[in-house]
Order: C-alpha cells, then structure tokens, then sequence
C-alpha cells in the first residue's frame, strides 16, 4: 500500500470507490459522459460531477478498486474523457451472474435492480423512472437544468445502491478472481470502443428494401423444404411466417430425428436448429431464413454514421460464461449472410484469427487423454481420427479421402452432444449399426475423454456444482440437469476462459481488437501494422490456452481482408448472394 495506507476491511484495497456515469448512448457510437458520481466507502470522499464544465479527473489509484455494474461502460466512459484506467476494477453484475448461475431462474433479469431485489436491497429509484432517465441520458440532449439534476441525482442513487449492494456481496467474492473478472471488462470496454467497421451503404440499401428481400428468401427456402415426391406440396413458409405443421412433415418425410420438449412438440429455439444443421447440412438454408425472418430486425443494428457496429460484448451471460451479445444488435450475433456487411475502411485491413478445433483441443487438455492429444498436435484430429479407426491407411492423402474426413469429423461432433446411432447414421446415410460401430471406435481410441467425461458427469450430480480455473462456476439443479449439456460444460466454460484471457492479453498489448466471436479474434490494424498485429493475437491466443490447459497449447489460423473486400461465411454465401441481388447492392 502507498504511504503505509491500510486495506479496507475485508479486502486488500486501501480505497473502495464506487462509481457510475450516465452517458450519451446513440447506435454504433462510443457513449458519450454526461456526469459521474463517485463514492469512495473508507473516507466518505464523493464526487458528483456534471461533465459540461472543467474539472479534475477522477483517479482511482493502483492500491485502490473501482467497483461498478457493467464496468465496461464505467471504463468506457473513463476512456472517452481521456481520464486514467484504474489498475484494479470489480464488477459486481459478472459477481452477481457468477452467484445466480443456475440457481436462479435464467428470466429474473440481472440488472442492477434485479441484483438489488435477490438480495434485500431497496433502490432510491422505482423501475420506470429508472428507465425513463436512462433513455434521457442515452438520447444524449440538450438538458434542462430539471433534467440535469434529475440525472445527478439519479446517478447518485444508483452509487449509494451500489454499495449497499458491494457490503452484502462482498463476503461472497473470490477478490482475486474477481478482478480478473474485471480485468476482462476492461478489455471488453476496448474492444467496445473499437467496433466491427459496416459497410453502411449497403445495410442503408437492404432496410429500403427488407421487405421484398424477406419475400424472396421465403420463397427459395419453401422450394427447398417441401416433399419432393409432391411437387404442389407447400413449403414450410406461409408467407414469412414459419409453420411448424408443415416442418414437421418435412422431417417425417426424411427421417430426420428432432429434438422435442417435455409436451411433445418440436424444439425449436435458435440454439438447437443451429445445432441441427451442423448435424444435417441441408438444413442449413432453413436455418438462415427462419432465423432472417423470426428475428431478424435490421434498424436494430446498432452502427452508426462513423460506420461501426459497436454493442456490449454481453459479457458472462451465458451458463459457460461466454459471451453473449444481443443478437438484434451485433453483426455477429445474426444470421451468416449479413456478416458480408462487415468491410475493412480504407487505409487499415481487418483480420478473423481463430483457435483451430478448439473444443476437441480442449477436451483433449482437461481429460488428459493422451492419444486425444496426439490427435490435435497432429495438425488435423479429425484425419488422426480416421487412420487410427483404419478408414485410411496410415500415410494416405487428407485430399484422396476428404469423405473419410468428413465423415470422422461428424463422429467427433456428435459424442459432444450425445447424439444416438440413429440419428448419426441419418445424418450420414448409413445404417444405425455402422453409425453404432463409429461411435464405439471413438470410445475405444479414447478411452480416457469418456473416463473422464463420465467423472464429470457423477461428480457434478454429486456435489450439485462445476467450476473452472478462474472459478467461473454453475449449480447443477433445475436449470441445469440434461446430461449433455453437463458433459459438454467445462469444454465451453474453459473455451469462455481462455477467450476472455486472450481478450485481456492481446488489448493490454495495443491490439484493436473489433470483437470477441466465440472461438476467434477479430482484429483492426493498417496495412503496414497488421502481420505484426496478428503476430501479437496468435501469441496472446497461444498463452491463454496454456495458462488455462496447464501448458497444452492450441493453434490459432487467420484470414486477412484489404479495403475493398467483404467478410464471407460460407454458410451464408448464397443467402447473401440471393439478398445482393434483390436488393441492387454491390459487390
């Protein structure tokens, strides 16, 4: 501690401060700070700021802690003004998303006021006037002075509910891990502040003509998903409006088993169809257009005129912790197609660096099954797989057998979910007994993943509770007991680690980084900067999968797009062909 200052109670900080802003919000933009108020807990010290005038910046040194709701938007706003970032930063709606995770219902919201309500504590502010002043605030002005000091005042409650909120949580934070917690929030408010650069002519073109565009895409999609041996049958479209009847004959009519609910009807939530059409390619165009059409609503993009799509990183809002965005709002989050938008501006390129295999790498790492490791280090587990099973003579070509390949790969998917010998042997055209035979062989080959999988699955129903190396944790009870999902746990919850590690390292060494897209990077640099830029990503890649796999390290690929060039997923290739030409945009 500087000057011999003294730790507050309970933790090792010589200062608590606990702080929040209200900032200008507008779509695709940085936020834009409006005022801050600032409670220091120790020495009674406050800060209450209107952010018009001159003034001192707030500094929080490096023997202190900011504690904030959502820190990203507190670092952001710290960023914005030019003010220093402090060294140590605690957020407590990733502490509170930590302590509901499975054991409160996934709809009780985590906001502030929901974090507040499940722990006794009152808010100076009711509901709706909370959210009244922050759609003030977010519009971003001209105030009245009414209207200012009812936003300071107002930010003043929301500090004084925070640290009511900070003394009742406090004896349940891990401080170290927390502020690695918070850590990563800070790298989530640089990556925030970079955004995905939009190609904002085109999405201008595509919302004046969204509704002929939606059109097409339905009818192509009923062409493809209707019985063939019928040719007037309907397809699964009526309109633009999805008909569960008529896809649940189409999956009669080919065999293809779908998961379903507890009362007999069709699982049909965006995660299992993606699922799914992993499993059945053909799938695939459906995919798109249901998801294009249930959901899709392109003036919720948020992207700006300075041409960047720019969101909360929806940081710890999954079970596994991972990221999770609102799909309505981040590019990445929506449906393939429309990540052709994404385009380098002039002068700079962008990059997509991705962990290759990630899961089978870390399935392999935390099992400790040697022959799973051998497999990933040789560059393709998925070929490694093949001539170990004998589906190709050790020696052979990857390009004379890509069948072969392909054909394993579907085998390593399907164990991770569990899927039956029906529906594998479905899914690859053969019959349920070689479909059995495949599964066995991944079984037999590595042994020791299953061994430990099955650990995973005892254990966890055991002690009621899964938890990683930085004690992101999930309580195995009502919200969480398919047993699936509880084996394929730690693989996602270690992935979600090791990605928000790489975040920190990669954004601590100056690299601008757009966004976090599940198991990849994307990157912003000059033409001039970027080998160097993609040379510093893949290496804060490789650290961060050995410091969270005990020194078992994964590769990272990357593909580099020049201004001038569009982002392409091949899964959306031909929907945004399709949407191109209908609406006129260019190439």
């Amino acid at each position: 501690m500087k000057g011999g200052a003294k730790a507050a109670p309970g933790t090792p900080f010589s200062r608590i401060w606990c702080v929040d802003f209200e900032f200008a919000n507008l779509p695709g933009e940085r936020p834009v700070p409006i005022c801050v108020v600032a409670h220091e807990l120790r020495t009674g010290e406050r800060v209450k700021r209107w952010l018009g005038a001159e003034g001192p910046p707030l500094v929080i040194g490096d023997d202190a802690v900011m504690v904030a709701y959502v820190a990203s938007a507190e670092v952001g706003c710290l960023m914005r003004l030019g003010w220093p970032v402090p060294k140590n930063v605690i957020d407590l709606c990733a502490e509170f998303r930590l302590a509901a995770n499975g054991v409160l219902h996934p709809d009780i919201p985590r906001s502030l006021l929901g974090a507040l309500e499940a722990f006794g504590i009152e808010h100076g502010v009711d509901g709706l006037t909370k959210k009244a002043l922050q759609e003030l605030a977010g519009a971003g002005g001209p105030f009245s002075v009414i209207e200012a000091i009812g936003l300071l005042d107002y930010c003043e409650q929301d500090v004084i509910a925070l640290s009511s909120l900070w003394h009742r949580m406090l004896p349940l934070l891990d401080i170290p891990r927390a502020l690695h917690r918070g850590r990563y929030m800070a790298a989530a408010a640089r990556m925030e502040s970079v955004g995905v650069p939009v190609d904002t002519d085109s999405l201008a073109a595509l919302r004046r003509s969204w509704d002929d565009v939606k059109r097409q895409l339905a009818m192509t999609a009923n062409f493809h998903y209707r019985d063939g041996a019928r040719p007037r049958t309907r397809g699964v479209f009526d309109d633009t409006t999805f008909v569960e009847e008529r896809f649940a004959a189409y999956l009669r009519n080919h065999r293809i088993e779908w998961p379903k609910l507890a009362d007999g009807s069709l699982r049909l939530d965006d995660e299992t169809f993606s699922d799914m059409a992993r499993f059945f390619p053909q799938l695939r165009l459906l995919y798109e257009t249901r998801k294009t059409l249930l959901h899709l609503r392109l003036e919720d993009l948020a992207a700006g005129e300075s041409g960047r799509n720019r969101t909360l990183t929806g940081a710890f809002r999954s079970r596994t912790g991972r990221n999770q965005p609102r799909n309505s709002q981040f590019i990445f989050g929506m449906p393939s197609w429309l990540r052709s938008l994404v385009r380098p501006e002039p002068g700079t390129a962008i990059a997509y660096v991705d962990w290759c295999q990630q899961e089978f790498g870390i399935a392999a790492a935390l099992s400790h099954d040697r022959a799973m490791m051998g497999a990933y280090e040789s560059g393709d587990p998925y070929w490694d797989f093949a001539v170990r099973a004998g589906a190709a003579p050790p020696g052979a070509l990857r390009r004379d057998h890509e069948g072969v390949r392909e054909t394993y790969k579907t085998v390593v998917i399907a164990t991770q979910y569990m899927m039956s010998a029906v529906t594998l042997g479905l899914r690859l055209g053969i019959q349920t007994a070689f479909a059995r035979e495949l599964l066995l062989q991944h079984r037999r080959l590595f042994a020791q993943y299953w061994r430990w999988s099955q650990r995973v699955w005892v254990t966890a129903n055991f002690s009621k509770s899964m938890r990683t190396l930085f004690g992101w944790s999930c309580t195995v009870g009502p919200y969480l007991i398919r047993e699936p999902s509880i084996r394929n746990w730690p693989i996602q919850a270690y992935g979600a680690e090791m990605m928000r590690l790489a975040c920190i390292l990669a954004t601590e060494c100056g690299v601008s980084v757009c966004c976090p897209v599940h198991d990849a990077l994307l990157i912003e640099a000059g033409h001039g900067e970027m080998e160097e830029a993609v040379a510093t990503t893949k290496d804060a890649m490789r650290r961060a999968s050995e410091i969270v796999l005990g020194g078992f390290a994964l590769r990272a690929d990357h593909k580099v797009l020049c201004h001038g060039a569009r982002f392409r997923d091949e899964r959306g290739a031909e929907t945004w062909e399709r949407v191109r030409s209908t609406a006129g945009l260019g190439a």
